[in-house]
């Protein structure tokens, strides 16, 4: 998700420090090795990976985040 928002809404390179940053930012508990993560979401066909210093979201990766990820909540009234 992060990767997705940096990409499509900041429209910049994504590191994985940059991942890290936005991890901290949100309050997410940062993964023991972060570039293995990010890897292996690769491997899952999630991120384009094979440049660590330009990490991308592939069509599956933005598909999952636009279509399958659970929606944010409603406020209550």
């Amino acid at each position: 998700m992060a990767v997705y928002y940096m990409q499509n809404t900041l429209k910049r390179k994504i590191s994985t420090g940059d991942v890290i940053a936005a991890f901290n930012v949100i309050g997410w508990k940062n993964p023991a090795n972060p570039a293995n993560k990010l890897q292996v979401a690769g491997t899952l066909g999630w991120l384009d990976t094979s440049d660590m210093t330009d990490i991308k979201t592939v069509w599956a990766g933005q598909n999952y985040v636009e279509h399958d990820l659970p929606k944010a909540a409603k406020p209550k009234k």
